[in-house]
C-alpha cells in the first residue's frame, strides 16, 4: 500500500526538522572556529569581494562567491541566512537520495513488523556536511539529482543540468561520475547505436571540458604529471602536520576503500566529533557486512543484482582511487565520502530488504 500524501509530507517534515537541528550544530561548529571556509564563502574576508568584482572565472569556490555576493553585498543578509539557505539546498539533495533509496527498497526493511529503513535517513554525518555553508550541499544535490534523474526518472535533460552544476562546483567529480555511468549507458542503449554514440560523445566532451575547467581554475593550468605529483605531495605535507593525519595514500586499495568508508572507528580518536562519527561508521559497517551476508543467503542473488548497482560500485571505487591520493586526513575522509557512500549504501540495503522479505512471508 502506497503512503498517503500526508504521511509523505509528515515523514519529510520530521526529517527536515532533524536536518535543521543538525544545521544548528554545524553553525556552532562555525562559531567555535572550526568551519573556517564559511568566512570566505560568505564574503567576510576582503579578498572575497575583490575576486568577484575583478571578474574571476566563477568556478569551484569562486562560483560560491558569485552566488552569495547579492545576499551579502546588496541585501546585507547575515551568515545565519547563508546557513539556512545552504542547509535547505542540502536537504533537497537528501530528498533526491531518499527517493533513490525508496525506489530500490520500496517495501523497506521489515523485521518483526518494524520497518527499520528510515533509520538510515537520520544518520548525522550526511546531514551535517550538507548543512554547512559551502560546496558540499551543492555537490551532494548535483550527484543525487543527476543519479535520480537518470536512473529513476530517465530525464536526460535534468540530469545534464545537475551535471553542469557538479562541473562548476567540483570539476574533478564529474569525470568520475561519467565513468561510473558509462557501462550503464552502454548496456541500456546497446540496441540503439545512434543514441549510444551520442551519449558517449557527449560524455567525452563534457568530461574533457570539466578537466579543462579544473586545470584552468587551479595553479596546474596544463595536464602535467610532474605538477600533479607536486600538488599531491603538497597536500600530503600539509596534512602530515595535522592531528587527523592518516597516511591513506600508502595503503593498498582495499584498505583505502575501507578507511574512506568506515574510519575512524571507536577508540581511534577521543574527540567528541570523532567519537560520534565513529559510532555512525560502526553502524554503516554493520549494514554493509550484513548486506553482503544476505547477498549469499538470498536465493538467486545474482539474478537480483541490478545494472544500476554498477554505477554505485564504480562511483565508490573511482572516488576512493582518486581522493585517497590527496586527502590524508580523517576530517576530509568523513567530509568527502558523502559524495559516494550514501549511494553504495543502497546495495546492502537492497539485499537486506530481499532477505527479510523472504523471512516475513
Amino acid at each position: 500500500m502506497q503512503q498517503s500524501i500526508r504521511q509523505i509530507l509528515s515523514s519529510n517534515l520530521v526529517l527536515y526538522l532533524y536536518h535543521l537541528a543538525i544545521t544548528c550544530a554545524a553553525y556552532y561548529y562555525y562559531l567555535i572556529g572550526k568551519a573556517k571556509d564559511v568566512e570566505l564563502y560568505w564574503l567576510q574576508k576582503p579578498e572575497a569581494s575583490q575576486w568577484v568584482e575583478q571578474g574571476v572565472i566563477p568556478l569551484r569556490e569562486y562560483f560560491i562567491l558569485y552566488l552569495n555576493y547579492p545576499f551579502v553585498q546588496w541585501l546585507h543578509l547575515p551568515v545565519e541566512f547563508g546557513f539556512l539557505l545552504y542547509s535547505t539546498i542540502g536537504f533537497v539533495g537528501i530528498l533526491y537520495w531518499k527517493r533513490l533509496v525508496t525506489y530500490y527498497v520500496p517495501s523497506g526493511i521489515v523485521i518483526s513488523g518494524y520497518n527499520l529503513l528510515p533509520i538510515v535517513y537520520f544518520l548525522p554525518n550526511q546531514h551535517f556536511f550538507t548543512s554547512l555553508l559551502g560546496k558540499e550541499p551543492l555537490v551532494f544535490l548535483a550527484i543525487a539529482g543527476a543519479l535520480h534523474s537518470l536512473l529513476v526518472r530517465k530525464h536526460i535533460g535534468i540530469a545534464i543540468l545537475f551535471a553542469i552544476l557538479l562541473a562548476i562546483v567540483r570539476p574533478y567529480m564529474l569525470p568520475i561520475l561519467l565513468m561510473a555511468l558509462v557501462p550503464y549507458i552502454i548496456v541500456q542503449n546497446r540496441h540503439r547505436l545512434p543514441r549510444l554514440y551520442m551519449f558517449l560523445a557527449t560524455a567525452l566532451v563534457v568530461g574533457v571540458a570539466s578537466i579543462w575547467m579544473l586545470l584552468k581554475s587551479s595553479w596546474l593550468q596544463v595536464f602535467d604529471f610532474s605538477r600533479i605529483q607536486a600538488l599531491q605531495q603538497a597536500h600530503i605535507n600539509v596534512f602530515a602536520h595535522t592531528s587527523g593525519y592518516i597516511p591513506i595514500h600508502e595503503y593498498w586499495f582495499p584498505a583505502q576503500w575501507f578507511a574512506f568508508n568506515f574510519r575512524p572507528l571507536p577508540l581511534e580518536h577521543q574527540a567528541t566529533f570523532s567519537w560520534l562519527i565513529s559510532v555512525e561508521n560502526l553502524v554503516l559497517l554493520a549494514i554493509f557486512v550484513f548486506g553482503i551476508v544476505c547477498m549469499f543467503l538470498v536465493k538467486k542473488a545474482l539474478s537480483l543484482w541490478r545494472l544500476d548497482f554498477w554505477v554505485f560500485v564504480l562511483l565508490s571505487l573511482l572516488s576512493v582511487a582518486l581522493m585517497a591520493q590527496i586527502y590524508a586526513n580523517y576530517g576530509l575522509l568523513v567530509r568527502m565520502k558523502i559524495m559516494f557512500q550514501p549511494f553504495s549504501l543502497i546495495i546492502p540495503l537492497y539485499y537486506l530488504a530481499q532477505r527479510f522479505a523472504k523471512t516475513n512471508k
